[in-house]
């Protein structure tokens, strides 16, 4: 008979503990002890029960040929009787600091996330053979582009070699796919390999509201609108009220076209989540669009502080100071930056400095920038943009249609 100290080390506390042993979410371990199941114990207790499992009877259930067979029935598709495939530490403790990296990188702010990524690097050093702490690690540093300070030069190639370890280890893992089509259109503008990612994931878990918000926001951004906003509606209906969801969902709008509605509704979250970065960003877009230089600077100078990035911040003052000699100095200030950041970054398109010429009343720059563009054979998305430029300037679609070809 085991002792208590030896069960107590098998026991895996909590739906959320139970589904990280799979690599999954609470609500799949809850699904699989409704359907399938699943070993979870529970002890009624007042108002709330304890629920536990045990690490032996999880594993052995994965074994089962019980289980497999149940796993195989969910979808005429192989791929999904791939995930039950544990994935887990072997020590508690990894596992605990595995389920808070997630927990900061939900967070979506610069210091959660810069958090997240220091310790799953760690997790990955303790428990090399864990896959989903690496697919988690490339998550983050992907993220921490849009909430934090890195570029995309220094969160890409990193993000690439964690998720490729992740699944050579693990290739069930619906988490990874996912990431892989996230890189697959940001940074190697492949929308064919990101369609493919994405189909994996998709296949591997329907459901998941993050697969369907990642996948519905590329394809709003490659201007593929109807499909896109689908996605996006998808998500919102599994994860009702996530601001996230609601915050790319009004830019994809907006991008298709509308304008009232969907400015308001950014608006509303920047307004009511003042933390959350991407409203202000979104929100900086429009206003340049607009023509409203010192809106721009002003979301700018917000965007800096929030995540914590000088370069922002230095950029924002810049643009204010400029602002004092006029609209034309304003105007050349931010081209400038613009110029400067397309120089300097590798993978970046020309679309937000056709944009800022655009705005600018420049047409003359915007078709020079166009045609380095098309000889440099750009692939661009960035929807919103493209409907700024067009918003701005007459006479540039037979650019804008090749550089946008689909």
């Amino acid at each position: 008979m085991a002792s208590a100290s030896e069960i107590s080390a098998q026991r895996i506390e909590g739906w959320k503990s139970i589904g990280a042993f799979f690599g999954r979410d609470r609500t799949t371990a809850i699904r699989w002890a409704r359907d399938r199941n699943l070993p979870v114990h529970r002890i009624p207790g007042g108002k709330t029960s304890t629920t536990f499992a045990l690490r032996h009877e999880l594993e052995a259930w994965v074994r089962s040929s019980t289980a497999s067979a149940k796993l195989d029935a969910v979808s005429e598709r192989p791929a999904l009787a791939l995930v039950a495939v544990p994935d887990r530490p072997v020590d508690p403790a990894i596992q605990e600091d595995y389920l808070r990296a997630r927990d900061w990188i939900m967070g979506r702010n610069a210091r959660a996330i810069e958090q997240a990524v220091s310790l799953l690097r760690d997790i990955t050093q303790r428990a090399p053979d864990y896959a989903a702490a690496y697919v988690a690690l490339a998550e983050a540093l992907v993220l921490s582009r849009e909430f934090g300070e890195r570029s995309d030069l220094l969160a890409f190639p990193p993000a690439q070699f964690a998720l490729r370890t992740g699944l050579r280890l693990n290739p069930a893992l619906a988490s990874g796919h996912r990431v892989a089509g996230f890189i697959a259109y940001w940074w190697d503008r492949d929308m064919s390999a990101a369609r493919q990612s994405f189909r994996h994931a998709l296949d591997l878990a329907p459901a998941d509201p993050i697969t369907h918000f990642w996948l519905g926001n590329i394809l709003a951004d490659h201007g593929e609108f109807a499909d896109g906003i689908s996605h996006l509606n998808q998500a919102r209906s599994i994860q009702p009220g996530s601001v996230p969801i609601l915050t790319d969902l009004a830019w994809a709008q907006w991008s298709a076209g509308d304008q009232a509605r969907p400015l308001a509704a950014l608006q509303d979250i920047a307004q009511d989540h003042p933390r959350y970065t991407v409203a202000h960003e979104y929100l900086a877009y429009i206003a340049l669009i607009a023509g409203d230089y010192a809106g721009h600077a002003a979301e700018l100078a917000l965007l800096g502080r929030l995540r914590m990035n000088d370069t922002l911040s230095a950029r924002a003052a810049d643009i204010a100071l400029s602002l004092t000699a006029g609209r034309d100095a304003a105007h050349r200030c931010i081209l400038r930056h613009a110029l400067n950041d397309l120089a300097h970054e590798p993978g970046r398109t020309s679309a937000w400095a056709v944009l800022v010429a655009a705005v600018g009343g420049v047409p003359g720059q915007a078709v020079e920038l166009l045609e380095r563009a098309v000889r440099r054979r750009e692939q661009w998305g960035e929807a919103g943009f493209v409907r700024g430029i067009r918003m701005n300037a007459s006479g540039l679609d037979p650019w804008l249609d090749r550089l946008t070809c689909r």
